[in-house]
């Protein structure tokens, strides 16, 4: 595996369901199968899905709540970062927008936050709106299936 490290954004637990984490996970594993190096950073995490992620041999690195949870994420100092979560701040993503690398949201309606370069919807109805700078991924031909499905 390599230096290179993909932050996913995400959260699971018993109010807000697994989905975001198990669609997380199945381009977290393509991402391992390409030799770079998934790093999950959560807020909020049951035991059994930090489980699910210990067992696929991925990083798990809990959050802290509150106003300095974005500058912790920049200073992962990830490759690239992921987010899979609709109710971010405007501003969040701003210290890691800072260092020009990549961000991927994972969507299922509406349009991405302002500081995301690739937006991803897997929907079959998948629509994305245009912008300036914004690379759109629509429909199930970029179906997230973990690995035991592919």
């Amino acid at each position: 595996m390599s230096d290179s490290k993909v932050i996913f954004r995400c959260d699971a637990n018993s109010t807000i369901g697994s989905g975001h984490l198990m669609r997380s996970i199945a381009l977290a594993e393509a991402c391992a199968e390409l030799g770079l190096r998934p790093v999950f950073a959560t807020e909020l995490m049951n035991s059994r899905d930090q489980e699910r992620l210990l067992k696929r041999g991925f990083t798990h690195r809990p959050l802290p709540k509150g106003d300095t949870q974005s500058k912790v994420l920049a200073e992962l100092k990830g490759d690239a970062l992921v987010v899979d979560r609709y109710d971010l701040p405007g501003d969040y993503l701003s210290p890691f927008a800072q260092t020009g690398r990549p961000i991927l949201q994972l969507i299922d309606a509406g349009k991405p936050l302002s500081e995301v370069s690739i937006a991803l919807n897997q929907n079959l109805d998948a629509q994305i709106p245009e912008r300036d700078g914004l690379t759109r991924l629509c429909g199930l031909s970029y179906a997230l299936l973990r690995k035991r499905f592919r």
